[in-house]
């Protein structure tokens, strides 16, 4: 009878300790997230002539989720992220050469569906909403044949971006432990992020951070 007691208890507790691990998989979690951004943009195929030099920038993206799930493969993971981005870029012809550092600061929104190809391991994909907060640069001319340089920093550039950018998102993640998780994302922008006739630009992101789970 002991036997049988144990063996039953043994059997009730490995089943309520399944029951509860299959539980926690599907429940709705919040978390924060971190990273490094390496942020640059690509022009309209009929300027490019004008812009013949772009380089990338590293800035930062901090943020919350929450992650719903979809049954045991499937999640949708809205987030809220601060994203600093940016380019730079060199004007250079015969008449003068001009360096420009732009810095473009959004309120990102995502909303990535996720895949869970293999127990610790997913993939993603989504829609996102860029909300422009801030847009600055710096600028150095030169003019070829006077010599004479002319530098403006700090220059408010908001008013020449816009308000709102969609694009799409692909990524993967892999979790470390139950809480933190490792990700990196490609962010495709593909609505110009440029207000002007000149320079039209559309953003370009690679993000690789980490999340904690609460």
């Amino acid at each position: 009878m002991k036997k049988l007691i144990l063996s039953v208890a043994i059997l009730a507790t490995m089943a309520v300790s399944q029951a509860q691990e299959k539980s926690s998989k599907n429940e709705v979690t919040f978390g924060a997230k971190a990273g490094v951004n390496i942020s640059t943009a690509v022009f309209d195929e009929s300027i490019k002539n004008y812009v013949p030099s772009v380089s990338s920038v590293v800035g930062a993206n901090f943020g919350f989720f929450v992650n719903l799930p979809m049954g045991s493969k499937f999640a949708l993971q809205p987030e809220i992220v601060y994203s600093m981005q940016g380019f730079d870029y060199v004007y250079d012809n015969e008449y003068a050469r001009a360096d420009i550092k732009t810095r473009l600061n959004y309120i990102t929104v995502p909303f990535n569906f996720q895949y869970k190809f293999i127990e610790k391991a997913y993939i993603e994909a989504g829609p996102q909403f860029d909300f422009l907060v801030g847009a600055k640069g710096d600028y150095t001319s030169k003019d070829k044949f006077s010599n004479q340089v002319t530098s403006v920093n700090d220059k408010d550039l908001k008013d020449n971006y816009k308000a709102l950018v969609f694009g799409l998102n692909f990524g993967a993640g892999y979790k470390i432990t139950e809480a933190i998780s490792a990700n990196v994302r490609y962010c495709l922008g593909l609505s110009p992020a440029n207000d002007g006739n000149t320079l039209s630009s559309k953003n370009r992101v690679i993000q690789i951070g980490a999340a904690y789970s609460f």
